[in-house]
């Protein structure tokens, strides 16, 4: 059997690289794929191995399934994923309830929140988990996984202030570049759109 954590740090250079992994439904069949997400290799990884029915659609082309792009979240949310995705699983077990039709479609950030949409359909016990998933979500910092608000300073978004704070410097930061830059006289696009106009 092929070690992932081997393969991925082999074949990817970068989020949207290609890899290949061992299936760990049946252990040994090798799938060709490319691993999308904005959570990073190793806990993407670590969710698709641990709950191969909710993720299997992870593989289909972008045509066929939102899951080709990944689980579009930052690395603060990977906890409430992974209970979300452990009472999920529960939930079918336990219900008798068909994987093929109750897996994800589709795992995203919108409006500064968590939103998971599911394949083929959900039931009220999946609904609930998922609202318990998205409200969890309005209270942690989706880059440390630490407590955090929604905040409103352009984009919609979940931060500690630790990391707003940082967010906030390397904006300054950038800017500061972009304004010395300009201060030294270099003609920029700006300046050269004004002179032609």
């Amino acid at each position: 059997m092929a070690d992932p954590e081997k393969a991925i740090s082999r074949s990817c250079v970068s989020p949207d690289s290609s890899y290949t992994l061992t299936d760990s439904s049946s252990g040994s069949r090798t799938v060709h794929s490319t691993l999308r997400s904005a959570m990073g290799l190793k806990l993407t990884q670590s969710l698709y191995d641990d709950f191969p029915s909710l993720f299997q659609r992870h593989t289909l082309g972008m045509d066929q399934s939102c899951m080709f792009f990944g689980i579009q979240v930052l690395s603060g949310w990977y906890h409430i994923l992974y209970r979300l995705s452990s009472s999920i699983s529960t939930v079918v077990s336990e219900n008798g309830l068909d994987p093929q039709e109750y897996c994800y479609e589709q795992i995203k950030e919108k409006f500064g929140l968590l939103r998971v949409y599911m394949h083929g359909g959900t039931t009220e016990e999946i609904g609930q988990a998922i609202q318990r998933a998205v409200e969890e979500s309005a209270k942690t910092c989706e880059v440390c996984g630490r407590e955090g608000q929604l905040g409103d300073k352009g984009w919609l978004r979940v931060r500690c202030n630790e990391c707003e704070e940082q967010r906030v410097q390397e904006q300054h930061k950038r800017e500061g570049k972009e304004s010395r830059i300009q201060g030294d006289g270099v003609i920029t696009k700006t300046d050269s759109q004004r002179q032609l106009g």
